[in-house]
């Protein structure tokens, strides 16, 4: 997909090297606090979960940066907990796991898995930017409700009932693919409360999301038996002409918001064009 309808701005490399330096060290530790946590944290996805976090908003903070890299980790961990055979054998133990999880986000002490004790040690780097706590614990919540929707419905499908709506699964697939918690959690490092003007162009960031994820990685979930939009019947051309759009109304929805200060407009539509960008070209967290 072309961002622009044309060639990209060139990168400026002095920009590019100053987060390379703020990138080795902070992938070092993110990879540190993976392998504490033990599966179904993967300390090899440390520098994916790393490069945005000095990338895309290099004016946040080593805390910032920290949280940011520590929450795409949890995400990733999330995926390969409830997509793998084990969540499969044991339904039941992944339904009560997602409403533990709900209830961290919300507050609660988290048990003794290595997502709940992340989970609150997030909430907890999310907290000290009190305005962002309340809609940061919405998109988590909507986050693990859609999981929990998408893992129901791809079981279902494989003991021989409905599929889903395509309308429903999208709706469930922007909250689950969890740029939201993501974006949020970048937000609580930047002095500008999240503004509910950006709502719209996040649920467009999310949706493009969503879309490229589903493109890039349908093969593998076709044999994983995870559903996606192609799944449901969505055509590769449409789904990519879906993604240019909900790109496109994203940055133009930003485009007032976007003032001399980088500040969280600027950091949506930065992470934005990093996620889109990558899933053009591997499938993120399954790349061999």
């Amino acid at each position: 997909m072309d961002m622009e309808g044309g060639v990209l701005p060139p990168l400026d490399v002095l920009a590019a090297a100053d987060a390379a330096v703020v990138a080795a060290p902070l992938t070092a530790r993110a990879a540190e606090w993976a392998a504490r946590l033990g599966p179904p944290f993967d300390p090899a996805l440390a520098p994916l979960c790393a490069l945005p976090a000095a990338f895309v908003a290099p004016w946040m903070s080593g805390r910032g940066a920290r949280l940011t890299a520590r929450t795409g980790l949890w995400i990733f961990a999330l995926d390969a907990w409830t997509d793998g055979p084990g969540a499969r054998r044991d339904a039941a133990r992944l339904r009560a796991g997602l409403a533990g999880l709900r209830a961290v986000a919300q507050g609660a002490a988290p048990g003794e898995g290595a997502l709940g004790t992340a989970l609150a040690q997030i909430r907890d780097d999310v907290a000290v930017a009190p305005a962002a706590l309340p809609p940061w614990r919405r998109a988590v919540d909507a986050a693990l409700a859609a999981t929990l929707f998408e893992y129901e419905a791809a079981k279902r499908v494989r003991e021989g009932g409905p599929a889903p709506a395509l309308g429903d699964y999208l709706r469930h697939g922007a909250a689950s693919i969890a740029l939201a918690p993501l974006v949020l959690a970048m937000w609580s490092d930047m002095p500008s409360s999240p503004l509910p003007a950006l709502r719209r162009p996040l649920r467009d960031a999310c949706l493009a999301v969503r879309l490229a994820n589903d493109l890039r990685g349908h093969g593998r979930e076709r044999r994983e038996g995870v559903l996606d939009a192609l799944a449901l019947g969505l055509p590769p051309d449409e789904v990519r002409s879906r993604v240019t759009r909900h790109v496109a109304r994203c940055r133009t929805a930003l485009r007032p918001h976007l003032g001399a200060v980088p500040g969280p407009a600027l950091a949506l539509e930065r992470l934005l064009l990093w996620s889109v960008r990558h899933y053009e070209r591997v499938d993120a967290g399954h790349a061999a």
